[in-house]
């Protein structure tokens, strides 16, 4: 993610604007390849160049990652970050800080991840729990960094392929994404209402769905359902396609993976509710759910019930 050098020229940029030949002095390397490493936090959008006569300067872009990162910089000057959040580091620190875990995914051998782990316990900045690691919160700053960044780089890939997309859900590498554009690239799963039809609901819909993951094959019944719920959560109408759904495949769906799948969508309890509007066939009061009897008049459309 950040070599060593870039992270040198942050933290010398981030005291305040310097020039290229003041980066080739402070950071002992070659003009070019000061100028390599400029260019590189430029693609990160991490800084901006202005020329003022002969000179070229640097300084930290406003995007709010790169802000988080001045902050974190001028905050804990004492601190070693270079050493620390230098290459795969910062993808261990990704996959801690958005839940608390032991195993690491990704392309990183286990000794590297001990390596990196033993860094950062010893410096104070991840601590252990009975359930995994976690960032120490007194280093808020880099928690906030971290999520800001993860949602940077989704937004890159995922608008380098559909200029279009509206990102309505983004959680650890992955997204929800609204679009009315098709998409057909590696990693991007068409869901929700869009495929609806191709399990015999058939809808008429104005967007496109689909989930950018790099971690799934496949998505499941239960995927299409819940991503269907998080992109119009607040909508009756939508809820009750999803109700519908759910019936269709009461017998093949999982409902332990439903329920910890919508908590990880922050939709838990809306799940909870629907399949407990299943179960009593009536809603509770102050639920945003059909009764009962629009749900089997619309069912009965579809001969689901």
């Amino acid at each position: 993610m950040f070599s060593k050098s870039e992270i040198k020229a942050l933290r010398d940029v981030s005291m305040g604007k310097v020039t290229i030949s003041g980066l080739h002095n402070r950071l002992s390397m070659s003009p070019s390849g000061v100028s390599a490493v400029v260019k590189k936090l430029q693609r990160k959008s991490m800084v901006t160049t202005k020329r003022a006569g002969m000179k070229k300067f640097v300084e930290m872009n406003d995007a709010k990652h790169a802000v988080l990162f001045k902050e974190l910089l001028q905050k804990y000057q004492h601190i070693p970050w270079e050493d620390l959040l230098a290459d795969s580091s910062i993808l261990v620190l990704l996959q801690i800080f958005d839940s608390k875990t032991r195993k690491f995914e990704g392309r990183i051998s286990k000794r590297t991840v001990f390596r990196r782990l033993s860094s950062l316990t010893m410096h104070g900045i991840i601590k252990e729990s009975e359930d995994g690691y976690m960032i120490n919160s007194r280093y808020e700053p880099l928690i906030e960094f971290l999520r800001e960044y993860q949602s940077y780089i989704v937004r890159e890939k995922v608008e380098s392929v559909v200029e279009d997309s509206v990102i309505l859900w983004q959680k650890d590498f992955e997204c929800l994404i609204r679009t009315k554009s098709e998409v057909k690239r590696d990693y991007f799963f068409r869901t929700g209402i869009s495929c609806f039809a191709d399990y015999g609901i058939k809808l008429i819909t104005n967007y496109m769905y689909y989930f950018y993951s790099e971690k799934k094959k496949r998505l499941r019944k239960e995927d299409v359902v819940l991503h269907a719920l998080l992109a119009e959560r607040d909508s009756v109408r939508n809820i009750t396609y999803c109700l519908i759904f759910l019936k269709k495949f009461e017998q093949m769906l999982d409902e332990s993976v439903l329920l910890t799948e919508a908590e990880n969508f922050d939709i838990g309890g809306l799940v909870e509710q629907m399949l407990g509007f299943l179960r009593n066939r009536k809603r509770d009061a102050d639920v945003m759910l059909p009764s009962w009897g629009e749900f089997v008049e619309k069912a009965r459309e579809y001969g689901v019930i």
